[in-house]
């Protein structure tokens, strides 16, 4: 048999070329790994970017920036507890919540009531909703927040405060959805964690809530609009209500 024997410097030089080729391409794994660990998008005219720190087994922590404003997020994989930290403000640590509370089971309607029904809705995160019925020449409204209801006679001087909170229930919604539809995986804790957090937070702290359990930031961005509105809920129920 006749054997073929290429020169050492030959098989050198295809071994470096080699190891240039994977080299290069371990380089470029890295890159885009660091390209999808930073994200930005633009809230209100304010630039937003959350920036993984470290993600293992145990947990995830975030880095969201705006400006001089920084919010960093811990995601405890194992006791499934998050903590935000905002600058200048204590840290908040959040268990999550197994489901809204509503004071929607407070309302009893009969049956002839309910075949007066002509508009009703109820969001899925926190419990705010509304039931419109036909009253004899007007309209009743059953009106109900995570905490509250009532039961208010439409008329001139209320007519347009229960309109209002109408339209921020079905505005809120609205973000709901598109929530639901960039969220993926991240649904459910997403939703619990949100449920349970403080009604006060910023809009780098619901980022980061969101890209803390592994959203992206433009699902942190629906997010904070349905969070938002949320906010515009709580102010029209009580002008509705008062």
């Amino acid at each position: 048999m006749k054997k073929i024997l290429i020169p050492t410097v030959l098989c050198t030089a295809m071994l470096f070329s080699q190891n240039i080729a994977h080299a290069s391409e371990t380089n470029n794994v890295k890159q885009m790994q660091q390209t999808k660990s930073v994200e930005s998008i633009v809230i209100d005219g304010k630039k937003i970017t959350s920036e993984i720190l470290e993600d293992n087994e145990e947990f995830r922590k975030v880095k969201v920036t705006s400006g001089d404003e920084i919010t960093t997020a811990t995601y405890d994989k194992v006791n499934n507890e998050i903590t935000i930290e905002e600058e200048g403000k204590k840290a908040v640590k959040i268990q999550p919540s197994n489901h809204f509370k509503s004071s929607k089971s407070e309302f009893n309607l009969d049956a002839t009531a309910k075949d007066k029904v002509i508009a009703e809705a109820e969001d899925d995160w926190w419990g705010y909703g509304y039931k419109i019925t036909r009253y004899e020449k007007t309209f009743k409204w059953k009106i109900y927040s995570p905490d509250k209801s009532s039961t208010v006679k439409e008329n001139s001087s209320n007519k347009s405060d229960l309109v209002d909170f109408r339209n921020a229930v079905d505005t809120m919604e609205s973000y709901q959805k598109e929530a639901y539809a960039v969220l993926g995986a991240t649904t459910a804790a997403v939703i619990a964690e949100l449920v349970a957090a403080p009604a006060t937070l910023g809009s780098t702290a619901v980022v980061a809530i969101v890209t803390g359990l592994g959203g992206s930031v433009t699902a942190g961005y629906k997010v904070w609009q349905a969070y938002k509105a949320k906010q515009d809920c709580d102010y029209r129920f009580e002008s509705a209500t008062n």
